[in-house]
């Protein structure tokens, strides 16, 4: 996650590996109470020292809450950058549309493309909203 990377400017080398650790535990959280007692933990532990990291962290909260609806198979930034990157290939050549709507499916047929060549179960898409079930 980039907040995480970023957190690690406040931080000096000699802690470095031990915050990473605990800014692991909120992100790798099974749930958003998880997640946030992580983050209390976190606090407790290192807003003596670092006391930006907690700010920074609770000021993003709800981005980083966001997460959390999806299923862990795809908390990862590797997932993320995958379906951006296949977007990114679909408009590259393309920098002017007619309407909305065509710049749209060009990014539906690109997730849709993506999805092709995934190897994650379709069963993730049990609950989301129709749009996104749709597309893929």
């Amino acid at each position: 996650m980039h907040l995480a990377r970023a957190a690690l400017r406040y931080v000096t080398d000699k802690d470095s590996r031990e915050v990473t650790d605990d800014l692991k535990k909120i992100c790798q959280a099974a749930s958003t109470s998880e997640a946030e007692q992580s983050l209390d933990e976190f606090e407790r532990k290192w807003g003596g020292k670092h006391p930006a990291i907690g700010r920074q962290w609770r000021l993003r909260w709800t981005d980083i809450i966001a997460m959390f609806e999806f299923p862990p198979a795809i908390h990862t930034t590797n997932a993320i950058n995958s379906v951006n990157s296949m977007i990114r290939k679909f408009t590259r050549n393309r920098k002017q549309y007619p309407n909305a709507e065509s710049a749209l499916k060009l990014v539906c047929l690109a997730i849709h493309e993506a999805s092709k060549k995934r190897t994650m179960p379709r069963r993730w898409l049990e609950g989301r909203p129709e749009p996104l079930r749709r597309v893929v």
